[in-house]
């Protein structure tokens, strides 16, 4: 194989550099706020989270302030980043949550990851995805304004191919700097 001396600079150039672009893909994690601090989020989610060098509790919706608080003392985060139901929409403005975690009770699903699309997010819904049909397709046409990402086990719903359900038999998720990659393999 014939190099030049200037491609021999380039490749070596590049292999100096792939420590340092592996610490970057390392360190950046998901940040994920959670909505509803119920058994399924406390016990399961979220403590799958902690143990996870790839996500990160960055935002906490509550109806209880005190609760609240204290699991974002256990986690790390910062007042500014809990909110009640009546305010969550403020979460569009915090760039530390990249995704929301839906963990409230099925009647209020659509509600709360319509809100979640409108705010710009990406949201891990827990299953039943919604309690009518009527509320699925209203959670579909929210993501079909915004490129994002809505899953519910076992079904994932995406922009990148509008109307287009597909059942799942495994995922994975992986971020790299600012862009995230979703694999997905049909039954």
């Amino acid at each position: 194989m014939d190099i030049t001396r200037r491609e021999l600079a380039r490749l070596a150039a590049a292999g100096a550099l792939l420590p340092f672009a592996r610490a970057a893909e390392e360190e950046r994690r998901i940040g994920y706020c959670i909505v509803g601090l119920g058994r399924i989020s406390l016990d399961h989610f979220m403590k799958a989270v902690k143990m996870s060098r790839r996500a990160k509790i960055t935002g906490i919706v509550s109806g209880h302030r005190d609760k609240a608080e204290r699991t974002a003392a256990e986690y790390g985060v910062p007042a500014g980043s809990i909110y009640n139901y009546e305010n969550c929409d403020r979460m569009a403005g915090n760039k530390d949550i990249d995704a929301v975690y839906i963990a409230l009770p099925n009647n209020m699903h659509a509600e709360y990851t319509i809100r979640a699309a409108k705010a710009g997010k990406h949201v891990l819904c827990e299953k039943p995805m919604a309690t009518s049909v009527e509320d699925c397709q209203r959670m579909i046409d929210a993501f079909a304004l915004v490129p994002l990402i809505s899953m519910n086990w076992p079904y994932l719903t995406s922009t990148q191919s509008p109307g287009t359900i597909f059942f799942l038999r495994s995922a994975s998720f992986w971020a790299s700097a600012n862009s995230y990659q979703v694999e997905a393999r049909k039954p």
